[in-house]
């Protein structure tokens, strides 16, 4: 089921893979395949493992975020909070922009991953309501939508929206997003590594 596709989605980010062994009437065994890299110093980083230690910074930002993720769709929301969470972060959802606003009021977040086609209140709306507020001018909002035509990306720029990601989202898309662009994360104050 859908479980299992994202224990994949997430295996192949790791790059190790999962196999099933299954007899009808004994049950099934699955099998997870990971090769784990040791950890090297900063002075004698490859170019592999300084990839690998962007990585690890940006699981650092993560597991100190709260990301508050808005999406009608129960599904969405799912699969991108398993990703999330398999990097350590703080899931907070929302299921429309009225709820999301709430969720503001009660509770301090780092990111959000909005949902600009929603049913109500949609996203921009949203967006908009957020920026108007002094409050929450220093949150980074990266817009989510099953289109990117240049000139709705424009529009949703001057509401506030700073970032785009189109869905379905693929789970490596996700991270590899956040991963390019931390900034949406530079000021969330994470343990150093030496």
């Amino acid at each position: 089921g859908l479980g299992l596709a994202i224990v994949k989605d997430l295996l192949q980010l790791m790059e190790g893979s999962i196999e099933v062994q299954s007899i009808q009437g004994q049950g099934s065994t699955f099998i997870v395949r990971l090769t784990l890299k040791s950890s090297v110093g900063p002075d004698n980083l490859s170019e592999e493992n300084k990839t690998a230690g962007q990585g690890k910074e940006i699981n650092q930002l993560l597991r100190n975020a709260r990301i508050l993720l808005v999406d009608d769709i129960e599904m969405n929301r799912d699969v991108a909070k398993w990703v999330l969470e398999a990097h350590g972060c703080q899931v907070v959802e929302a299921a429309s922009g009225e709820a999301a606003l709430e969720i503001l009021e009660q509770t301090k977040v780092d990111l959000i991953l909005m949902d600009l086609h929603m049913p109500g209140m949609n996203g921009i709306d949203t967006t908009r309501a957020i920026r108007e507020n002094p409050k929450y001018q220093n949150i980074s909002i990266i817009g989510l939508s099953a289109t990117d035509f240049e000139d709705e990306i424009e529009e949703w720029a001057k509401v506030g929206v700073q970032g785009h990601l189109t869905k379905p989202l693929d789970p490596r898309h996700l991270v590899e997003y956040l991963r390019q662009h931390n900034s949406h994360l530079h000021h969330l104050e994470y343990p150093q590594t030496k």
